[in-house]
């Protein structure tokens, strides 16, 4: 059901926004649409099979914690 669903969803952003983008050939935009769109659909058919995906929030918390100088608890 989420990689159905993920592909109407994907299917409607390809029609309504890469395809103008393509046509004004605004290259930049276009890649990382392409590139953002592909890690959705990769994230829809893992999460299909049932593929545990870890959490990104302790890496990011600890990157944080690292710039401002922050103690992990």
């Amino acid at each position: 059901m989420v990689l159905t669903s993920s592909l109407v969803i994907i299917t409607a952003l390809i029609i309504i926004d890469l395809i103008p983008i393509y046509r004004d050939q605004q290259w930049k935009a276009f890649f990382v649409y392409c590139f953002f769109l592909t890690i959705f659909l990769i994230l829809a058919v893992l999460m299909e099979y049932n593929v545990k995906i870890p959490s990104p929030a302790e890496p990011i918390r600890s990157i944080v914690s690292f710039i401002f100088g922050f103690e992990q608890s």
